[in-house]
């Protein structure tokens, strides 16, 4: 699923089937974001402002799962601790957040 048809999906609050957990934190996280501006809690810059974190805190997430799919054998806190060491040796894409566990 791409980010398009699930941003569309919570525009108009119709959860997609068979959706990762990635895909549902990511889904959600947008239709609070619709609902809070609907309501006039939330200015459309500061909407899109966290869209745009939402989205990359989704690519951080599918990074990650990817990582732990191709090295297996790796402990989470080991395959965490690689994952910021590549990163931090790159533009900085996003696994310097992960928290240490």
């Amino acid at each position: 699923m791409n980010i398009e048809s699930i941003t569309a999906a919570a525009y108009h609050r119709q959860p997609p089937d068979g959706m990762t957990l990635a895909e549902i934190k990511l889904y959600y996280s947008l239709v609070l974001l619709y609902t809070l501006n609907h309501l006039g809690q939330l200015t459309v810059e500061e909407g899109q402002k966290k869209k745009k974190e939402f989205i990359a805190a989704y690519h951080q997430e599918l990074g990650a799962v990817d990582f732990m799919r191709e090295n297996p054998e790796m402990k989470c806190k080991d395959a965490l601790r690689a994952l910021r060491s590549r990163q931090s040796g790159s533009e900085g894409r996003a696994y310097e957040s992960i928290p240490e566990g």
